[in-house]
C-alpha cells in the first residue's frame, strides 16, 4: 500500500472536516462525487481522535468499502460523536483535536495451534489483530504494542475485549496498517 504525502494529507483533512461538518450538522460530510487515487479505491480504516493528548475516539471497520473515502468521512464522525467509551465532541474541543487515520491492509487469516503458537505468530509492531468466536469480536490496531509489548499481554487483553475466555476456541486475522496523524 503506497500512499502519497499529499494523499495522507487529504485524508488527514477530510477526516477533521467530517467532524467539523458533525458539529454543524449533526451528520458525517458527504463525499464529493469526483475523488480518485486511493479515496475512490476500496479499502478499510480506523479513524483515532486524541484531545490534549489523549484518547478522544477511535472508530473503524476491517472490512473494505468499496471507496475508502465514504468508510473514512463516516469513521471520523463516529469517532467524534458516537464512540460509547466517550461523551460527543464539544465545539471548544475541536482546536485542540488531533486526528490519525490508520489504512488496514486486507486480513488475512492466522491458524494457530494453541497460545504459545499464536504468540510465536505475531509480529509485535507489525500485526494488528483481529480475534473471534461467535459474535464477539476484537480488534487491536498496531499501535496497541506500544502499550502492550508483548504478544502474552497483547492477546490477553485483545481476549479480554472482546469477551473471549483464553480456554474458548477462537479464530484469529492479523493485518498491517499505514498511519498518519496531523
Amino acid at each position: 500500500m503506497n500512499i502519497s504525502g499529499a494523499e495522507a494529507a487529504t485524508l488527514l483533512a477530510l477526516a477533521r472536516e467530517s467532524v467539523r461538518h458533525g458539529l454543524d450538522h449533526g451528520a458525517p460530510l458527504p463525499a464529493a462525487a469526483p475523488v480518485s487515487g486511493v479515496l475512490a479505491s476500496p479499502g478499510a480504516c480506523f479513524v483515532s481522535l486524541h484531545l490534549d493528548g489523549a484518547l478522544r475516539g477511535c472508530v473503524g471497520r476491517t472490512e473494505a468499502s468499496p471507496r475508502l473515502v465514504d468508510q473514512l468521512l463516516d469513521n471520523a464522525y463516529a469517532a467524534a460523536f458516537h464512540d460509547p467509551r466517550f461523551a460527543p465532541l464539544e465545539r471548544d474541543a475541536l482546536g485542540r483535536l488531533s486526528v490519525e487515520v490508520h489504512l488496514l491492509t486486507p486480513m488475512q487469516p492466522l491458524p494457530f495451534a494453541g497460545l504459545p503458537d499464536l504468540y510465536a505468530k505475531l509480529r509485535p509492531g507489525v500485526d494488528g489483530l483481529a480475534l473471534a468466536a461467535g459474535a464477539r469480536r476484537g480488534v487491536f490496531l498496531p499501535v496497541m504494542w506500544e502499550q502492550l509489548p508483548e504478544p502474552r499481554d497483547f492477546v490477553g487483553q485483545l481476549l479480554r475485549k472482546a469477551g473471549i475466555r483464553d480456554s474458548e476456541s477462537f479464530i484469529a486475522q492479523r493485518f498491517e496498517t499505514l498511519m498518519f496523524s496531523d
